[in-house]
């Protein structure tokens, strides 16, 4: 019995001693052609799931509010993970996704006439960091920058004819740690999209678009391609969850105290303020 009981107390000893393991969970944006998962240390809300009444409570949000996050900078998810107690160091991502149609996707071009174009824009320029990244699925511009006091990282790509961009905000520099968990997360990130020998997305046939040339530089989606890419670096996207947290923290007080006084937009509160979609906050 005694010899039992020993057994039984060093296999106990040896799970509490091994790493807690994170599960992953994938979340499929409607609306969108891409799904991506994170580690349940994460709350994420989406277009799908922002009107449950009890997460929000939980985290002192109303629909509204989250409405208004969604809507007015085309997100279609607002997820955020603490690094510690204060939730003060934060992570926070957006995916953000428009269709302008302009260009059908992104992998048609080579990556150095990417980056060689790219290189030409101020906006560009003068970030931190500019190259491409790829997954298993699909390539992406990737920046690092500040803007806000805050320090962000944008993976920007072309699918479908549609842009996304997934902008991480951080309130404390990304370190390697943080660096290594974002790129975990886009290695996730998979967009419903074909192929054909010419170039050409056969997704359901949604688009037009001839086949692309590979063999030499097509200037037109150059062209498209930059100014697209503009918007894709500048300021971080205004409001969102730690955002509001954060605000109330500062100001001592409690969300149902401040609600009516907090806004994103800084001091423009006329609509036509809030079609700029990455301001200060």
């Amino acid at each position: 019995m005694v010899i039992k009981m020993k057994k039984y107390t060093i296999l106990l000893l040896l799970f509490l001693l091994l790493p807690i393991k994170a599960f992953a969970q994938s979340y499929n944006m409607t609306g969108t052609d891409v799904t991506i998962d994170f580690n349940d240390d994460w709350i994420v809300l989406t277009r799908d799931n922002y009107n449950d009444e009890e997460l929000l409570a939980s985290l002192n949000l109303t629909y509204d509010y989250m409405h208004s996050v969604f809507m007015d900078n085309d997100a279609y998810l607002d997820a955020f993970k603490y690094w510690d107690d204060t939730k003060k160091d934060y992570v926070e991502v957006f995916v953000i996704m428009n269709s302008d149609g302009m260009l059908d996707n992104l992998n048609y071009l080579e990556d150095d006439e990417i980056i060689e174009d790219l290189k030409k824009l101020p906006e560009y320029a003068a970030a931190d960091l500019l190259e491409i990244y790829k997954n298993d699925n699909s390539k992406f511009v990737y920046t690092e920058y500040t803007n806000s006091g805050l320090y962000l990282c944008n993976y920007f790509t072309v699918i479908n004819g549609d842009t996304y961009i997934f902008k991480f905000q951080s309130s404390v520099k990304l370190d390697d740690a943080k660096k290594a968990v974002i790129k975990d997360i886009m290695s996730t990130a998979k967009f419903d999209y074909e192929l054909d020998d010419g170039g050409k997305d056969n997704k359901d046939d949604k688009k037009d678009t001839p086949p692309a040339d590979t063999s030499k530089k097509n200037n037109n989606n150059h062209s498209i391609l930059i100014k697209g890419l503009i918007g894709g670096l500048i300021g971080a996207v205004a409001g969102g969850v730690c955002g509001f947290i954060v605000f109330l923290i500062k100001k001592g007080k409690k969300k149902d105290t401040e609600t009516d006084h907090y806004n994103p937009y800084g001091n423009k509160k006329d609509d036509d303020d809030k079609n700029n979609k990455f301001i200060n906050y």
